[in-house]
């Protein structure tokens, strides 16, 4: 449980982001998550800044030449 005011789960806001949510804000439009107390958004934050670093999997990154 992420956002204990709106019950809102860690894979809820992993979709959110899936389906383009890109800031705090946008999952607090979408989910409700971090609008009414407001201590989960630093773990929001850090969840997003999570999937950004995840975005582009080394596998995939052609080496410098």
């Amino acid at each position: 449980m992420i956002c204990a005011c709106h019950g809102v789960r860690r894979g809820e806001i992993d979709e959110a982001l899936r389906q383009g949510s890109a800031s705090v804000e946008d999952v607090g439009r979408a989910l409700r998550a971090g609008t009414n107390c407001g201590s989960c958004k630093p773990e929001i934050r850090k969840i997003i800044e999570a999937s950004r670093t995840n975005l582009v999997r080394p596998e995939f990154v052609e080496p410098a030449q």
